[in-house]
């Protein structure tokens, strides 16, 4: 394993901070992350809680910085020696920019922002379009497509 994969390694299973308990039901993740943080009814009350999050995708490692951000003691284990960054590139929807935003994870030097999706049949007949633009007025956060290597390397670049 290399110096950099170790350094990175020993960054993501390092996590660590005191955590705030709250208990109740949210309408929408943005909702959910902001009661963490401000939730009245949880005042006077801290807990730390040790959370092991397996697996270092971009799943693992969202869940990891969101709770990190909470206050949890976050340790992230990954079965590979490294990140993986093969695959494809994705799409992250507004409400998935929207979600990232909220975690501090900027998309701006790794993604382009989509502002329309279309399904075509392989002879080019039109099956369906999206304006996103549309969308992206609506929610306040864009649609954008990202290699999926970079977006690992953001996500895994904001863990403490």
């Amino acid at each position: 394993m290399s110096a950099d994969a170790c350094a990175l390694r020993s960054r993501l299973i390092a996590a660590r901070r005191s955590l705030r308990v709250t208990k109740g039901k949210w309408n929408s993740p943005d909702e959910w992350i902001k009661s963490l943080r401000t939730d009245s009814s949880a005042a006077g009350r801290m807990e730390t809680m040790r959370v092991l999050v397996i697996g270092a995708g971009i799943g693992g490692l969202a869940a990891a910085k969101g709770l990190s951000d909470a206050g949890h003691e976050v340790a992230v284990f990954e079965h590979a020696p490294e990140l993986r960054d093969g695959g494809a590139a994705v799409t992250i929807w507004s409400n998935g920019t929207a979600a990232l935003s909220q975690l501090g994870v900027s998309l701006d030097p790794v993604g382009r922002v989509l502002h329309s999706l279309r399904s075509i049949t392989e002879t080019g007949r039109l099956l369906w379009e999206a304006d996103l633009a549309d969308v992206t007025e609506r929610l306040g956060h864009p649609t954008i497509e990202t290699p999926r290597r970079l977006l690992t390397g953001e996500l895994a670049a904001a863990l403490p």
